[in-house]
Formats: C-alpha cells, structure tokens, sequence
C-alpha cells in the first residue's frame, strides 16, 4: 500500500548570518510529512496526523492547547499567591 504523502522544499543557508552575506541557499532540503501517533495530554485520546519531522506534538486540538494553557496559567498564578501571602505572613510575624 503506497502512501501519498505531502512534502515541502526547505531552503538551507548554512549559519544565521549567511543569509545576510549570501541570499543564494547553500542548498535545498526536501521534507515529507509522516504519521505520527500520539496520546494528547488534555483529553487522553491517541491521535495520528501527519506531521513534518520535528518534536513530538502534544496536543490533538488548538481546543486542547489554549485549555492546557489556561490551567497551566491558573496553577502558575496559585502559586505565585501562595508564595506572595507566605511571604506576607512571615513579614507580619517578625513584625
């Protein structure tokens, strides 16, 4: 079973300031997309998409990300006042 996958040329110039000094790539790249299979860490549900290569996605939907976002924003926030009161009572303590 032959796969049609989708593929995009990548230009590739070297270091970041080649492509000042030299506009022309010192070469091209193909990339190819592939299956990739994962466990959303939101909602728990195994997902496969096709992905170009890079890190392992976390997230089956943009739905997922801002609600994993907003908890992680919300935990944040707890404990920052946590330490902001403990800090706070340990003033008036001394005091």
């Amino acid at each position: 079973m032959h796969q049609e996958y989708q593929s995009k040329t990548v230009n590739v110039y070297g270091d970041k300031f080649a492509r000042e000094k030299n506009p022309v790539p010192a070469y091209q790249r193909q990339l190819s997309t592939r299956s990739v299979t994962f466990t959303c860490i939101v909602c728990k549900k195994s997902v496969t998409q096709e992905r170009y290569p890079g890190p392992a996605p976390k997230y089956c939907s943009d739905v997922c990300r801002s609600q994993h976002e907003v908890e992680r924003n919300e935990e944040r926030v707890r404990k920052q006042r946590e330490k902001r009161q403990a800090l706070a009572a340990q003033k008036r303590a001394e005091t």
